[in-house]
Formats: structure tokens, C-alpha cells, sequence
């Protein structure tokens, strides 16, 4: 079975891919998370495939697929992934509309170097699976026998997602075509370049982020929490896990609700807020600024529950 691994809070939220911000309660900088340049599998941004992350460096297994659910012109993908996976985010991306569920009812556009499916739209594989590339060296595909998790929800692999959808950052989401570029379809946000463990593109790995509310993020999200990536300033859906507030997501994903914070050397899971809004926060906690890169959605700024 493939598996893509997931993003750390990211969790997708991390240690090394993190971004600056003005202190929460300290005269410190703060640091909450970037996409651009993060890894799959760095355990700084991303959870290694399905587990907690081994630290610094991620996970050092390759992701290759096991066989169980993939096929290709070959069989499964016949070499392991060069190490961890990794993501960045490119820019934003139009992926042509939402993926289509099974074969599509015109030419296929095929992706190479294997050319046996299409990604964005999807193409060329069975009615239940989907086009997934499984080959983070060439780009190569396999169609991979998809499941029923929908758009935003939890996945530890491409094959618990419904057909169409591909597994990143703990949570299923489609492919697009244009890195830099909006994506097209209902809830999507911004197009996403993936990478290696080497930091190179990946060919043909393109996904979008799912747009999310940061305080309510099972309406999008489901079983998932929400996130906000500071560096292209879009809402995205990622995996959770089991730190609480004041926890430490260096090497777990935050609750729903909470977003892993960096103060110094600490990453700690915070609640979000909206400022000016006290009643947000617990007693005695005021929602205290992000700085200059906090998020502001529909004119509403968001900051972190602190004392």
C-alpha cells in the first residue's frame, strides 16, 4: 500500500518550516508554520508515513509502496522512494476543476515517463482507483485502489482516500496542474509543488491545499484539524494528533483547534483566537498577536490563547 506520509502541526506545523511571528506573551520571536520548502517525511513539518516522526530528519525509511492496492504498466513501483517524502509549496494552481472519479470520458492525458494515467484531470485508471504518483525520484504513476475518506479528511495512505484523491499531509486532497496558480473547485485553495528528501521537485507531484476554518475545522475537515501557512497565506486541512494545549507538537500533531507555536527552542500547541475576542480564550487568557504574519481572514486577525 503507498503511503505519503503526513504533515506535522504540520504537525504540518514545524520545527524547521516554521514562521516568524511577534512573540505570543514574550519578548521572544515566535515562529508559526511555512510550507515552501518543507519535507514529507522532515520531522520539522511532516509526520514519516502513518507515525510519529524519529526526530530531526523524519523518518529514515522509503516510502515505497508494498504492492497491496497498487498496479501499474509493471506491477508495483519497482524501486523504493529516494527517502522521505517531502513538500513545499510552490505558489497557488489551477488544476482544471475537481478530480473526476474513474476514467475520464475524453482523451486521457497521460504523464510520463511511464504515461499509463492521468493526474489532473484523472485518467486511465479503473472507475475505483486512482492515478497517485509512486515514484518520487521520476514522478512515474500507478493506479492505486482508492476508499471513501473525502476531500480534507484523515488518510495515512493515497488508498484511504475516495477515488480521485491523493493522500498529503495526513489529509486527501486532489491534484492540479499549474504550480503558482489557484486551484479550480469548491474548497480548494493554492497549488502545491512537492518535493524529495534531495529538496527537488518532484515530477508531476502537484496537490492543492483544502481551504478550513482555523476554529472549527471538522466543517471541512473532518476527523483533521486546520492550519494557516504563513508564507502564501492560505487556510490548509493536515492530520491531528493527541497534544493538548501547552503540549509539545515537535514530534506530534496538535489537537483540533490548536496550532503548534515556536517560542526559542519549544513548539507548543496554542489555541487559536480572534483578537479582540477574549471570550475566545480561557479565564484569565487574553488571544494575544501572531505578528505581522498572523493570519487575517475576512478582515478577522487571528492570534494565540496565552496568559
Amino acid at each position: 500500500m503507498h503511503t505519503k506520509g503526513r504533515f506535522r502541526g504540520l504537525g504540518a506545523v514545524a520545527a524547521a518550516g516554521l514562521f516568524a511571528a511577534c512573540a505570543v506573551g514574550t519578548s521572544e520571536t515566535e515562529f508559526l508554520p511555512q510550507l515552501s520548502g518543507q519535507g514529507r517525511g522532515d520531522a520539522s513539518t511532516i509526520k514519516p508515513d502513518g507515525g510519529p516522526s524519529n526526530g530531526p530528519g523524519g523518518d529514515s525509511g522509503a516510502g515505497s509502496p508494498d504492492g497491496a492496492n497498487v498496479s501499474d504498466s509493471g506491477g508495483p513501483d519497482s524501486g523504493p522512494d529516494s527517502g522521505p517524502d517531502s513538500a513545499k509549496l510552490d505558489g497557488a494552481t489551477s488544476d482544471g476543476g475537481t478530480p473526476d472519479s474513474g476514467i475520464d470520458s475524453g482523451t486521457c492525458v497521460t504523464v510520463a515517463p511511464n504515461n499509463l494515467c492521468g493526474l489532473a484531470p484523472q485518467c486511465g485508471c479503473g472507475a475505483k482507483q486512482t492515478c497517485d504518483v509512486t515514484n518520487f525520484n521520476t514522478g512515474a504513476t500507478s493506479c492505486v485502489t482508492a476508499a471513501s475518506s473525502p476531500l480534507g479528511d484523515s488518510c495515512a495512505t493515497t488508498g484511504d482516500c475516495a477515488t480521485g484523491l491523493t493522500c498529503v499531509g495526513g489529509a486527501c486532497r486532489p491534484y492540479c496542474s499549474n504550480a503558482g496558480q489557484p486551484c479550480t473547485g469548491a474548497g480548494l485553495g493554492d497549488c502545491v509543488q512537492l518535493v524529495n528528501a534531495a529538496k527537488q521537485n518532484i515530477p508531476n507531484d502537484k496537490i492543492c491545499t483544502v481551504t478550513c476554518d482555523l476554529m472549527t475545522p471538522s466543517t471541512v475537515c473532518g476527523s483533521n484539524n486546520c492550519t494557516y501557512w504563513s508564507d502564501v497565506k492560505k487556510t490548509d486541512c493536515i492530520g491531528v494528533g493527541s497534544a493538548g494545549e501547552y503540549g509539545d507538537c515537535s514530534l506530534d500533531f496538535c489537537k483540533k483547534g490548536l496550532v503548534c507555536v515556536r517560542s526559542g527552542t519549544l513548539d507548543t500547541c496554542m489555541k487559536w483566537c480572534r483578537i479582540g475576542t477574549n471570550t475566545d480564550c480561557a479565564f484569565l487568557q487574553k488571544c494575544k498577536s501572531l505578528g505581522p504574519n498572523a493570519p487575517v481572514i475576512n478582515g478577522t486577525t487571528y492570534g494565540a490563547c496565552d496568559f
